[in-house]
């Protein structure tokens, strides 16, 4: 599916359905994400939620999985926008990219 296909799908992450998803998202990835890295079930769950909740909104498969991984990608940013950063530990990027892929992989299998 293209970009542009899924963004002005009237439950894209334009629409207003799509914050109340991003919320909950970016709740769900605040607490996968600790001192220990990424929670991959806590993650998971997070996403499989956001990827029915899509799927009864009578996307397609293939929409839904584009835009779970766009409103994924906005709750990151939108966590990390109202953080205080400081150094970043660069160290367990490899075990943080791990968890990521496995969550995902499990959210979209």
């Amino acid at each position: 599916p293209s970009f542009g296909l899924v963004l002005n799908s009237p439950n894209g992450l334009r629409s207003p359905q799509a914050k109340a998803r991003i919320n909950n998202l970016a709740s769900a990835l605040s607490t996968a994400v600790g001192r220990n890295g990424v929670d991959v079930n806590a993650f998971t769950s997070g996403l499989r939620a956001t990827l029915s909740n899509l799927g009864d909104s009578g996307m397609s498969p293939n929409e839904a999985k584009v835009e779970v991984l766009l409103e994924a990608l906005t709750a990151a940013l939108q966590l990390l926008s109202s953080s205080t950063l400081g150094a970043v530990d660069t160290t367990s990027i490899g075990l943080t990219s791990n968890s990521v892929s496995k969550a995902v992989a499990q959210a979209l299998a």
